[in-house]
């Protein structure tokens, strides 16, 4: 196979004291096709499923919250019937939800995963913090207070730990 059609590599690195773990650095769910609305053309020439996703990441502001990736592998109708190979990126308005992905090989697909554009933190006269904390960004979970209610917000004094008490 071509190494130009790799969309997952994995590396072994020590960390926190613990040798030898692998960490996988890919991106997307393999094996998967969703099929959302198109955010303009499909890009060729890509070179792995990450590569696609940054491409998405880029275009936030012009709509895109989820992408796929297909790699095609042809002789291309080429008389001397040389295989070569080639990677799609297709970058889509839709939330990527995987229960509406549909098995397929030879595709990756994916989300942009929570990104926040902008938060505000209203205080009041005295500088203490005041009020509701507005988060706008792209891959947050959409629903009602009720349906939302695992979500939390942990403010952390500048300079501390995240590990610390609430």
């Amino acid at each position: 196979p071509d190494a130009h059609l790799e969309t997952r590599r994995e590396f072994t690195s020590s960390f926190g004291g613990r040798g030898g773990s692998c960490i996988t650095t890919e991106c997307g769910t393999p094996g998967v096709a969703f099929l959302g609305t198109a955010l303009g053309e499909p890009q060729m020439n890509f070179h792995s499923a990450c590569e696609c996703k940054q491409l998405c990441l880029d275009n936030l502001d012009e709509g895109c919250r989820s992408w796929r990736v297909h790699a095609i592998r042809d002789t291309n109708f080429n008389p001397e019937e040389e295989w070569h190979g080639h990677i799609v990126c297709y970058m889509m308005t839709d939330v990527y939800e995987a229960a509406q992905a549909y098995p397929s090989v030879g595709f990756v697909s994916g989300g942009v995963d929570v990104v926040v554009v902008a938060a505000e933190f209203p205080g009041s006269a005295d500088g203490a913090f005041a009020g509701v904390v507005r988060i706008t960004g792209a891959g947050l979970p959409a629903g009602t207070a009720a349906e939302l209610g695992r979500m939390r917000l942990k403010p952390v004094e500048a300079g501390g730990s995240c590990a610390g008490e609430p």
